[in-house]
C-alpha cells in the first residue's frame, strides 16, 4: 500500500482530515472547538508532520524535539 493509498483509507474510514497545511490552511476544527478557543480555553489539536524523505525527518528531529519527545513516550524511539 502506498501512503497515498493509506492516508485516503484513513479519510475513507473517518480517522482524519486530507493532508492540509498549517501555515496557510489552518487546522480543520469543529465550530464548537472554535467557540471553546474564543472563550478561552485551550483544545489540544494533534498534528502529524508528513516528511517528503529521511533527510527532512532527521532534519525536523534535530530542530524540534517534540516530535523526539513523543515518539519516546509511545515507546517508538529509533
Amino acid at each position: 500500500m502506498t501512503f497515498d493509498e493509506w492516508i485516503r483509507h484513513g479519510y475513507d474510514k473517518g480517522f482524519c482530515s486530507p493532508p492540509v497545511c498549517v501555515t496557510h490552511d489552518g487546522i480543520p476544527t469543529t465550530a464548537i472547538e472554535d467557540e471553546e478557543f474564543d472563550e478561552g480555553y485551550d483544545p489540544c489539536f494533534h498534528g502529524v508532520r508528513l516528511y517528503d524523505d529521511l533527510q527532512m525527518r532527521n532534519g525536523c528531529e534535530a530542530n524540534s524535539s517534540q516530535a523526539v519527545w513523543r515518539a519516546i513516550e509511545l515507546g517508538w524511539s529509533k
